[in-house]
């Protein structure tokens, strides 16, 4: 019976011992992210931003995060955040500085990112938090959705819907089987106005023909381009399809003729101030080009554009 006893004993110290273990092992996996200091900074945004970055951090890391009280201690790994209003004023402008320390209290890594007000903590905190688990610069870590207010500002790059203005060029080639057609070359003015996949774009330019022969019949003429389409990604290079519209007015045949067309294509450097497009089109002449009644031209065009936006 005592044997049992202090066998029984035994197994509850060893339990004990592995719960205490274990306690402290999650305690240890545990992050403190501290209070933000703040200078020049109202202290209820600086509480804010704390709360916004433990949970940005938290879902980077992968790991529990803690916000000790401002007076508490804080031992093990930790993250340090600093909050400075710019030109000695409370001002809207925030640096952001966040540094990465280990027990030791060496510093494991640290990044910098501005904000423009307290609708850019999301963002600046996301950001911050992959640089600081990822130890990558943190202008690495930006992509479409994580562009700071302030950023965009500077540099003119996308947050949100975008406009996008400039220029566009391409050839095209007209077939039709009851004529021989000249090839065209085409200039226009191009904007686009998009979202995270979906966009609109317009378009007003010319088309210029480019006689092949004395017998090749000719058209040209002044050009809307009306269209929307859909990015298959939200990246920096994306892909596209897009359907539209081209009413027309041309030199000869029916004067006023429209072409629908089908858009294949994809778009670069879209966070960047300038963007290029390339795209192929298939567009089918709705009226005559030339000629009437039977012997009407309708041409099918097969084109590809090159245009660059800002």
């Amino acid at each position: 019976m005592v044997e049992r006893l202090q066998s029984h004993s035994l197994t509850m110290k060893t339990r004990i011992a592995a719960a205490a273990v274990l306690v402290a092992t999650v305690a240890s996996a545990q992050v403190a992210v501290t209070t933000a200091e703040a200078i020049n900074v109202e202290p209820n945004q600086a509480r804010a931003f704390t709360a916004v970055c433990a949970a940005a951090y938290s879902q980077a890391s992968g790991q529990p995060v803690t916000t000790p009280a401002v007076d508490q201690p804080v031992a093990g790994e930790r993250v340090e955040l600093q909050l400075i209003g710019l030109d000695g004023t409370r001002s809207r402008r925030i640096v952001v500085r966040a540094q990465k320390k280990n027990a030791d209290n060496s510093i494991a890594y640290e990044a910098t990112l501005d904000a423009l007000s307290m609708e850019d903590a999301p963002v600046v905190c996301q950001r911050l938090a992959t640089s600081l688990v990822n130890r990558q610069p943190v202008a690495d870590t930006q992509d479409l959705n994580t562009v700071t207010a302030l950023e965009a500002k500077a540099r003119r790059r996308r947050t949100g819907t975008v406009k996008s203005f400039g220029f566009k060029t391409g050839f095209t080639g007209a077939v039709a089987s009851n004529a021989e057609l000249s090839p065209m070359g085409t200039i226009a003015f191009d904007a686009r106005i998009e979202g995270d996949h979906f966009f609109t774009q317009l378009g007003v330019g010319a088309l210029i023909p480019a006689p092949l022969s004395t017998t090749a019949t000719n058209y040209g003429g002044v050009l809307l381009d009306m269209g929307g389409g859909y990015y298959f990604t939200n990246t920096d290079f994306a892909p596209y399809v897009a359907l539209g519209v081209q009413p027309r007015i041309i030199f000869g045949g029916s004067i006023i003729n429209f072409v629908p067309y089908a858009q294949v294509g994809f778009t670069s450097s879209r966070k960047a101030g300038v963007r290029f497009n390339v795209d192929g089109r298939v567009g089918q002449n709705l009226l005559p080009v030339a000629g009437q009644d039977a012997l009407a031209v309708r041409p099918t065009e097969f084109s590809l554009n090159v245009g660059v936006g800002f």
